[in-house]
């Protein structure tokens, strides 16, 4: 996945979009799981990428956040 994630060509929107339906999921385990995943790739993803997920972040309400979100 780390691979993939480097890449924009291979990183698609669409996996993106993927991994947010994931994380927001409603068992625990697939969100802390998800979450965990996608703040490993932050580091290498490229820019436009984590933008995408700074956007969906800044979407959520304030009561949708709970402790799996933080």
């Amino acid at each position: 996945m780390r691979l993939l994630a480097s890449d924009e060509r291979y990183f698609t929107p669409e996996i993106v979009e993927m991994l947010w339906i994931c994380a927001i999921e409603k068992y625990e385990d697939i969100t802390r799981a998800t979450l965990d995943l996608i703040q490993d790739l932050a580091i290498i993803m490229p820019l436009d990428r984590l933008g995408q997920f700074s956007l969906k972040l800044r979407s959520l309400k304030e009561s949708d956040f709970d402790e799996k979100m933080v």
